[in-house]
């Protein structure tokens, strides 16, 4: 693999330019104009092209990670779970959504970082469906995204998280430090691990055996198969 990252970023705009999965809406190619600064190892992002992802969270990636906007991605019609528009790399069917292209960017090369948003799997599923990295939290851009209010099939209402799509756990790890830079911080009082489990769970497990002196909370058995409404109030206890 060449080591310079001049060649390497341009690689990463050819594909986009190229553009073989039609994942890709938009491109910024001019990005690679940053590397002309010395002793400086950009990223690059590839943003679901939604309002939910605000431009304040783009500029706190750069300056704390170095990241550069580098494609706007495309998405399943409607945020649906199946993108009948695009197709799996891997498998060669249908693309998991909604994210869909946000995760085919990642897996191919195009960008480092790819962001999505999700309100039931739509950062996740894309990125387990070609085994990458996925992590979503309603901490992330949270005053933000609380404006936009989404009501689903089953009339439930609720608001999106933004989540992130990587590669490797390492780059996961820089763009999480980079949106909470006060993690590198030491926190002295924490709070106390809750570990919640089901009735019919066995919770003697390793973890809590050796958290003797957490609190274990045992919840009702529930139905995954059943209404949304007992699934949502265990989440929001977890």
């Amino acid at each position: 693999m060449n080591k310079n990252p001049i060649i390497n970023a341009a690689k990463k705009s050819f594909i986009a330019l190229k553009n073989p999965y039609q994942s890709v809406v938009k491109v910024f190619p001019e990005a690679l104009n940053h590397f002309e600064k010395e002793n400086t190892n950009y990223h690059y992002i590839g943003v679901k092209n939604k309002k939910h992802i605000p431009r304040s969270l783009l500029e706190k990636l750069t300056k704390n990670g170095n990241y550069l906007l580098h494609t706007l991605d495309a998405y399943s019609l409607g945020g649906r779970a199946v993108d009948i528009t695009l197709k799996n790399p891997i498998s060669g069917k249908p693309m998991t959504g909604s994210s869909s292209g946000t995760a085919i960017n990642v897996l191919v090369g195009i960008n480092d970082l790819g962001i999505g948003t999700d309100g039931g799997g739509s950062v996740l599923a894309p990125a387990m469906s070609v085994n990458l990295f996925g992590f979503i939290s309603n901490l992330i851009e949270e005053e933000h995204v609380k404006q936009f209010v989404n009501r689903s099939t089953d009339n439930i209402s609720f608001t999106v998280s933004i989540g992130y799509i990587t590669r490797n756990f390492q780059e996961m790890q820089r763009a999480l430090t980079a949106t909470f830079p006060e993690l590198q911080l030491l926190v002295k009082n924490a709070k106390r691990l809750s570990i919640f489990t089901l009735d019919e769970q066995n919770s003697t497990s390793e973890l809590t055996t050796a958290l003797k002196n957490e609190k274990v909370t045992s919840l009702p058995h529930l139905d995954i198969y059943g209404h949304r409404d007992p699934l949502i109030t265990f989440l929001e206890h977890t």
